[in-house]
């Protein structure tokens, strides 16, 4: 068992306290030519571009209205607010490879953003994996665990901090942790440059939003009104 237990008692304490989150101020990209079109649609097409233009060897019919690939472009911007499509950040996970949230386009999830010295959000993630966990998630705890299991919901850890509170994190944490709490529709990345954790401003940890199948931001923690997991357990009726 990775030793994070040591550190347990005081980071439960500090897990209640606030940090400054840094301000991401990294702008949209753009999408690319080819395929991009105006509201009026008039935007030309490139000879192999699939957009909604009027180009000339292009599929799109001219409407302006192509839907927009969500791995072809990062939308949105701090601050967060409901109803803004979420950026593809990405990170890596524990096999090393990139992970990108556009890969879950049309299926709600759940993102938090937890650190090996945070006792809660090790309550959480073992919850989830079926391992233990007492509180964690409630009152919609067992709702959001039978969606994760029946796998119309999934759910990213990013693990943001190692076994030192704002310290560094490295592969070895984001692979213990998927090792410990495992679950087939929970992906684990680790946030190596903090930049989902800037972009989610975790005051504190674990911090939890939800985004709906469009990739719009569908709750907050901290707003009762759109409540992180409320919203999305009534997503299924």
């Amino acid at each position: 068992m990775h030793p994070w237990g040591v550190v347990a008692m005081i980071a439960f304490a500090l897990a209640c306290g606030e940090e400054e989150p840094a301000v991401d101020n990294a702008e949209s990209s753009s999408q690319g030519e080819a395929g991009e079109a105006d509201a009026g649609g008039e935007a030309e097409t490139g000879p192999s571009g699939d957009g909604d233009g009027d180009g000339g060897d292009g599929d799109g019919d001219g409407d302006g209205d192509a839907p927009v690939d969500p791995c072809d472009e990062t939308p949105g911007n701090t601050p967060l607010s409901i109803g803004e499509r979420v950026r593809d950040v990405g990170g890596q996970g524990p096999d090393g490879e990139i992970f990108r949230v556009c890969s879950w386009a049309g299926i709600p999830f759940v993102m938090d953003i937890s650190a090996l010295w945070c006792a809660p959000c090790h309550d959480v993630a073992a919850f989830l994996s079926g391992n233990g966990g007492t509180g964690a998630l409630e009152p919609y705890g067992a709702d959001i665990k039978s969606l994760l299991d029946a796998g119309q919901i999934r759910w990213l850890t990013v693990v943001s901090e190692g076994e030192v509170f704002n310290g560094g994190v490295s592969l070895d944490d984001a692979q213990w942790w998927e090792q410990a709490y495992p679950h087939p529709h929970v992906e684990v990345i680790m946030d190596e440059d903090r930049k989902w954790a800037n972009y989610m401003q975790a005051a504190y940890l674990p911090t939890i939003h939800s985004v709906d199948g469009d990739m719009a931001l569908l709750g907050l923690q901290g707003d009762d009104a759109n409540h992180p997991l409320g919203t999305i357990v009534a997503l299924f009726p």
